[in-house]
């Protein structure tokens, strides 16, 4: 049983272009350039949504509370007790991080994906002795591909979740990951 690896969303022709409209990432560009990128990308998710192209998984990362684990809310909720609501979350310039995750999946390299999905995927059911060797395997593409641990844990945790696992195995990878110390040896 072989499942796919997480991929990029298809994006029809005019959404390609709102998306070559958009600069992700905070520090880049100017105040009018993260205006227009987080209005564009407004109108992207909006289209995206409509036609029901984002993975439902992606989706659920973003609005079920079970998937923001030690927060009581989900990620949507978070920006709604901050007065933010409705269409204004989508043309928040946080909302950027989310709407590179609904399109592009998990931020990590491609093979580590790849490797990681090839190793996940063949299970019909993950039990705890799976959860050692994925635990191992994240360990061993963390340290090999020189990734930092603090700012991948999170993409480790999205990837385990498309991967089909629970979000308790899938808080377990990210827990490795963060616990992941390169040490001088």
């Amino acid at each position: 049983m072989h499942h796919n690896t997480p991929q990029m969303v298809s994006l029809n022709p005019g959404e390609q272009k709102l998306l070559g409209q958009i600069t992700f990432g905070l520090g880049h560009g100017n105040d009018e350039v993260l205006k227009n990128s987080c209005e564009t990308a407004s109108v992207l998710v909006t289209l995206l949504l409509q036609r029901e192209a984002i993975p439902e998984i992606r989706v659920r990362f973003f609005i079920d509370p079970k998937f923001n684990i030690g927060a009581k809310k989900s990620r949507l909720q978070v920006f709604e007790s901050d007065g933010i609501t409705d269409h204004a979350v989508f043309s928040n310039l946080r909302f950027l991080e989310y709407l590179h995750y609904f399109i592009y999946g998990p931020k990590l390299p491609e093979q580590v994906i790849n490797e990681f999905s090839n190793i996940a995927y063949p299970y019909e059911y993950i039990s705890g002795g799976d959860i050692k060797d994925l635990r191992e395997l994240v360990i061993s593409l963390v340290c090999e591909y020189k990734l930092n641990p603090p700012d991948i844990a999170c993409e480790f945790f999205k990837l385990a979740l498309e991967c089909g696992m629970n979000v308790y195995f899938a808080q377990s990878i990210k827990d490795t990951v963060r616990a992941i110390k390169y040490g001088s040896d």
